[in-house]
C-alpha cells in the first residue's frame, strides 16, 4: 500500500521525469556498447578469443540497455501518464 504523503508530496511528472532521465543514461550506456563492440575488432595487442569475449560481452550488455531503458520509457508513458484508451 502507498503511504499517503507519496500521493501529496510526489507528482506523476516528477516520476516521469526520473525515469526519463534513467531511459537517456540507459540508452547512452547501451549505444557506447555496441560502438565498442566495433571497436574492439581493431584494437592491436589482444587476442582472438579475448576479442570475441568483449565483443559478446558488449553486446549482451548493449541489449540488456535497450531492454532497460525501453522499461523505463514506458513505465512513464504507459503507466504513470495514462491515456483514456479503451481496452
Amino acid at each position: 500500500m502507498e503511504p499517503e504523503w507519496t500521493k501529496k508530496n510526489i507528482s506523476n511528472n516528477t516520476l516521469c521525469s526520473y525515469y526519463y532521465v534513467i531511459f537517456v543514461i540507459i540508452a547512452i550506456s547501451a549505444i557506447m556498447a555496441v560502438i565498442a563492440a566495433f571497436v574492439v575488432p581493431f584494437i592491436k595487442g589482444i587476442s582472438p578469443g579475448m576479442k570475441a569475449l568483449q565483443i559478446v560481452t558488449f553486446i549482451i550488455q548493449a541489449v540488456f540497455g535497450v531492454a532497460a531503458s525501453l522499461a523505463a520509457y514506458l513505465m512513464c508513458d504507459r503507466a504513470l501518464k495514462p491515456t483514456d484508451r479503451i481496452i
